[in-house]
């Protein structure tokens, strides 16, 4: 909103929503965290895969536990499995 009315004030947008600027800063630093952590959860499973390229969601994680605690990224499995979605990381099962 601040690119479309670089005039008004940012408190004045945010009190329209019913948020404080405080509230725009920390969803803006989460977003930008959340990606950070995004990618190096991709770089991890790629760097797996090289290896072990049919290692199903469920085993990645498990293997991978070790090195999120590490980076301390907490991620559960349903959180885990919606980055493998939105990366293209699944594996289909074979039939």
């Amino acid at each position: 909103m601040k690119n479309y009315y670089p005039a008004v004030g940012l408190s004045t947008i945010c009190g329209l929503f019913g948020k404080t600027r405080q509230a725009f800063y920390d969803q803006n630093w989460r977003a930008s965290s959340n990606q950070i952590e995004e990618l190096m959860i991709v770089k991890m499973v790629e760097d797996i895969r090289v290896e072990l390229p049919k290692t199903g969601g469920l085993k990645l994680l498990f293997m991978l536990k070790d090195n999120f605690n590490a980076h301390h990224i907490f991620i559960g499995r349903d959180s885990f499995f919606e980055v493998l979605r939105n990366n293209k990381l699944l594996i289909n099962p074979s039939c």
